[in-house]
C-alpha cells in the first residue's frame, strides 16, 4: 500500500485529533472578517 501523505489527507496529530489545514484556518478568519464587517454595517443602517 501506498502511504503517503498528500495535501489533501487529514492531518492527525500526536492525540489522533483532526488538525486543521492551513487553508481551513485562513477561510475561517476570512469569514470572520465578513461577518464582523456586515455586522458593523448593519449597526450603522439602525443608527439612522
Amino acid at each position: 500500500m501506498n502511504n503517503k501523505n498528500t495535501a489533501m489527507d487529514n492531518v492527525l496529530d500526536e492525540n489522533n485529533q483532526k488538525k486543521e489545514s492551513k487553508k481551513d484556518m485562513a477561510y475561517k478568519v476570512a469569514a470572520g472578517i465578513a461577518n464582523a464587517i456586515l455586522v458593523m454595517l448593519g449597526i450603522g443602517l439602525l443608527r439612522f
